[in-house]
């Protein structure tokens, strides 16, 4: 028996699991210290140590694994993670170089096994050498088709001639910044990496700038996927008898001329249908929109109801982290491209009606991608004949737009069978 109660005993403090007793922990884990220490020059270990104060979990919340939370500049293939309940263990995939900078970012996520997680990561910087090299490269990443800046993009610069790779991920605001390189030439390459895996991968938006670095620079990138297709009309909607909206499958160059010599409605007779005017869906839908939200946002000032209902509306926060979600957003709103954001939906004004039930043509003649890449393309739509009205309701039929009489209700008597009974007498 007592062999037995011993072997239990064994076997629970072996397990992971939450500690007995006391208050609900819902702290993150603490960062007790590294080995090496930050900024410290000529290190030799093989690894580097994170020491926190509780035990962390293998598999933290938002992250397929420890892996993925580590980034190690400059890179050398994926980074070895090792888990030690309350220590982790950092290596590059080979051994680190010498006389080299190494920074080694553990980004938010990092949790307790009750999930509570680290939302501010560290960033530790060590030298192989004697020197911590002092060059950065910082700038922004921009989703160009959508014309706003890329969250958690991830930023490579290659050296040349020796094809070193540094590394960093944006922010939330698609900030990156790129430290302790060395002076040299680099190629920098920014893409939304979608599937999470840390690499660049053909379908993911990406774009590319040469620099020459001596101390610090800044860059641009402005993403987009890289197609060898040029674009295509795929659908042509009728808003109404003056207004055409046409939607390519893909972005169109900004440069691109958007006139009646690329952009041509035809009857099904092929003659030409005189337009207007030919501009860009996205900016006059977004001009709409944004005076709608400036009023929105000056009536919620002042309306506490109106203010309740728009931050439901806009799924705004509520609690104290309200003021930092609008700052975010204000700053978000002032972050545009340098270039005009590339064309996707056109809308195409008439000069004359077009005639109900007749079939038309949108021909595009001509259009570049955001590569340079031309193509040619028709659709044909039919414009819709108007609604007729609804028939008139038959004898007992309940009329559109009325409510059906509750079940076991005594229908009504129209008045001209109502009879008068008050002068009635009874019957002899």
């Amino acid at each position: 028996m007592r062999r037995l109660i011993l072997l239990c005993a064994l076997v629970a403090c072996a397990q992971q699991g939450f500690p007995p007793g006391g208050p609900p922990d819902k702290e993150p884990p603490k960062l007790l210290g590294t080995s090496p220490d930050s900024n410290a020059r000529n290190v030799s270990e093989k690894e580097v140590n994170l020491q926190y104060d509780e035990v962390l979990s293998e598999r933290p919340g938002g992250a397929s694994s420890l892996d993925a939370l580590v980034l190690i500049s400059p890179r050398d293939g994926a980074p070895r993670v090792g888990w030690h309940r309350t220590r982790i263990s950092v290596r590059g995939h080979k051994d680190w170089k010498p006389n080299t900078t190494y920074t080694v970012d553990v980004l938010p996520g990092i949790s307790d096994l009750r999930g509570n997680a680290d939302k501010l990561g560290y960033h530790l910087v060590f030298s192989t050498g004697p020197e911590i090299a002092r060059a950065s490269v910082s700038g922004v990443v921009f989703d160009w088709p959508a014309g706003h800046p890329a969250p958690n993009a991830l930023v490579e610069a290659v050296s040349h001639p020796d094809s070193t790779i540094y590394i960093d991920r944006a922010d939330s605001l698609g900030r990156f910044t790129i430290s302790h390189m060395p002076a040299g030439s680099f190629t920098v390459i920014g893409w939304i990496d979608g599937n999470n895996n840390q690499d660049l991968d053909a379908h993911e938006l990406q774009d590319s700038a040469s620099i020459t670095l001596k101390d610090t620079a800044r860059v641009e990138l402005l993403a987009f996927i890289h197609d060898s297709i040029g674009p295509h009309v795929v659908s042509v909607e009728v808003r109404d008898s003056l207004t055409l909206h046409a939607t390519f499958d893909k972005p169109v160059d900004p440069a691109q001329p958007l006139d009646s010599a690329h952009i041509m409605l035809r009857a099904a007779d092929s003659s030409l249908i005189s337009t207007k005017a030919i501009v860009s869906a996205r900016e006059i839908d977004k001009q709409r929109a944004d005076s709608t939200a400036r009023a929105d946002s000056v009536r919620a000032r002042r309306d506490t109801a109106f203010r309740r209902q728009y931050q439901a509306q806009h799924r705004l926060p509520t609690d104290s982290n309200a003021a930092a979600s609008l700052r975010r957003s204000a700053v978000l709103a002032t972050m545009k491209p340098s270039k005009p954001i590339p064309v996707s939906d056109i809308l195409i004004s008439l000069v004359r009606p077009l005639t109900p039930g007749t079939s038309y043509r949108v021909e595009a003649k001509d259009i570049h991608n955001l590569m340079g890449v031309a193509a040619s393309s028709i659709r044909t739509f039919t414009v819709p004949k108007p609604t007729p009205p609804p028939p008139p309701p038959k004898n007992g039929a309940v009329p559109p737009g009325a409510k059906p009489a509750a079940p076991g209700a005594r229908p009504a008597t129209p008045p001209s069978a109502t009879r008068d009974t008050s002068a009635a007498k009874p019957p002899a």
